[in-house]
């Protein structure tokens, strides 16, 4: 049974959440920051028979994250996800995405390696042209990500940047060469314990200086200061020896499903 939820659910669906917090943690981050009453976001939970909590749906905008430690009511969770004809990501633990993809109608599927950083243990060296981004390099921002064939292009992409930016729900670190962005490591659903990492990216003109390296790991950096671990998902298996050697180690896998 797929239902609703809202803030007289919270305890119960903090705990559900506490069993793979690694895993959990967009939905995690986006109740934290969001709460359950935006008009952005939506969060229903898929009880068994006995009423017992078994998965999470989150819808942010036209992406959708699910969790589920087991089984759950797959079809029921896609269903409702497609009800939304403007989706345009699903995301979450290959335990429960797997279960999932055979009753997603349209998409492509890839599954990446997910990896928790505890500590920096590489420095890479982080040039002056390495900055936390502002709001006027936003348009910089998303023309970069243009560039990148892998990346999804989400169609509220300046009102979602902006949002978390005002919202500190996530940071930007950039690389900007007279001007420009050429570089970039984000971080994006925040919350009290941890963040993601997503978005490291370079130009294709200004690879092989360690742009996006540095980036990185002046995340990292800047979240161990206060305590918070790190987490992203990679398939490329050249940057993921970049990742494991500044400090992130693999815990699982990862689907998303984009159209």
């Amino acid at each position: 049974m797929l239902e609703q939820l809202n803030q007289k659910h919270a305890n119960e669906v903090d705990v559900f959440l506490a069993q793979a917090p690694g895993f959990a943690l967009f939905i995690i981050g986006d109740i934290e920051n969001f709460g359950y009453d935006s008009s952005f976001q939506t969060i229903w939970g898929d009880r068994d028979d006995h009423g017992t909590l078994r998965a999470i749906l989150l819808r942010y905008y036209t992406n959708y994250v699910i969790y589920a430690p087991g089984a759950f009511n797959a079809a029921g969770v896609a269903a409702k996800i497609q009800e939304n004809s403007e989706w345009s990501n699903i995301n979450g633990w290959a335990e429960a995405l797997r279960q999932v993809i055979p009753y997603v109608k349209e998409g492509n599927s890839k599954e990446m390696y997910f990896a928790e950083c505890k500590k920096l243990e590489t420095e890479y060296p982080i040039p002056d042209s390495v900055v936390e981004a502002d709001f006027e390099d936003i348009e910089g921002i998303l023309s970069l990500r243009l560039t990148i064939d892998e990346f999804s292009r989400p169609k509220d992409g300046v009102k979602i940047q902006r949002q978390k930016m005002e919202t500190k729900s996530g940071r930007d670190v950039i690389c900007k060469i007279d001007g420009r962005v050429v570089a970039g490591a984000a971080t994006t659903a925040e919350n009290s314990q941890s963040a993601m990492v997503v978005a490291v990216c370079t130009d294709p003109a200004h690879r092989q200086h360690g742009y996006a390296s540095a980036c990185v790991t002046k995340l990292v950096k800047e979240y161990s200061e206060i305590g918070k671990r790190l987490y992203l998902f990679y398939d490329n298996p050249n940057a993921g020896r970049i990742y494991n050697r500044i400090g992130f180690h693999e815990i699982g896998k990862y689907i998303m499903i984009q159209r």
